[in-house]
């Protein structure tokens, strides 16, 4: 999914506020204070693999994606799950949900 995968691709930058224009406006305004301090971590960004998908409806999808990532101090790959909802509205595709859901 085109929509997807551009909104990953901007998370892995770690720059929230880029990642508001993706969000329906309730998960905008849920994410608003999140994306303040999003990418402040010690890490860097490796990559994205979608790791489940889940079709609820013409409309709605659940997607798991497992994020890559490296500690700053040359240590090793670790990884961040997160779940991402998607519902096609208002003729476009857009993220209803972003949850972490482990690490």
């Amino acid at each position: 999914m085109a929509t997807l995968n551009a909104f990953l691709e901007v998370a892995g930058g770690h720059d929230g506020d880029k990642l508001l224009p993706f969000m329906t406006e309730q998960l905008r305004s849920q994410f608003a204070t999140t994306a303040q301090i999003w990418g402040q971590g010690d890490f860097d960004h490796v990559g994205w693999q979608v790791t489940a998908q889940s079709r609820i409806s013409d409309t709605e999808w659940e997607f798991q994606v497992t994020e890559s990532c490296r500690d700053w101090g040359g240590g090793g790959i670790f990884y961040n799950h997160y779940a991402v909802g998607m519902i096609y509205r208002d003729g476009r595709w857009q993220v209803s949900r972003f949850d972490f859901i482990e690490r």
